[in-house]
């Protein structure tokens, strides 16, 4: 999470498309990018593999805590997306393990899990761009943000 300190902010200041095209689009990004420079890297140090796997998983967990304490969805989108960010690179450490150890398969299952994990990130914070695009800004009144101990009483009379 050390790295994606911006995103729960970004997110709730960006308007919900372009919220949706961070989410789906710009954090992958980085990733394709990693992927790339796989083949060049070569042997790896195991101490690079080593701080790759915790750093993905410290991320998974955190975003994944936060996450889950968040009252308004732009945040839960971004800390969800740290989530995810920690799942690709923990597959990506996987895949560097491979490479360490010189075991195809490994690079194969770590490439794989990276990669899958990336399509379903994308898919998946596209379709919240209507559900946080609606989100109520952050000076609106509680009521707008469904905050049911505020909500108006529903009037009888016919419009």
């Amino acid at each position: 999470m050390p790295f994606q300190i911006w995103m729960p902010r970004g997110y709730a200041a960006a308007p919900g498309p372009a919220r949706a095209i961070m989410a789906g689009v710009c954090v992958n990004v980085a990733f394709y990018g990693m992927w790339r420079t796989l083949a060049l890297l070569g042997r790896v140090p195991g101490w690079l593999v080593g701080a790759v796997l915790l750093l993905g998983a410290v991320t998974a967990l955190l975003g994944i805590a936060r996450a889950a304490v968040q009252n308004r969805l732009s945040r839960v989108i971004a800390y969800s997306s740290i989530e995810n960010t920690g799942l690709i690179v923990t597959g990506f450490g996987v895949a560097l393990t491979g490479i360490a150890v010189g075991n195809r398969v490994l690079v194969a299952a770590g490439m794989l899990a990276a990669t899958l994990q990336m399509i379903a990130h994308t898919v998946a914070k596209s379709h919240y761009k209507e559900a946080s695009s609606s989100e109520a800004t952050p000076n609106a009144s509680s009521a707008s943000r469904g905050n049911p101990t505020h909500l108006p009483a529903p009037s009888l009379r016919p419009r």
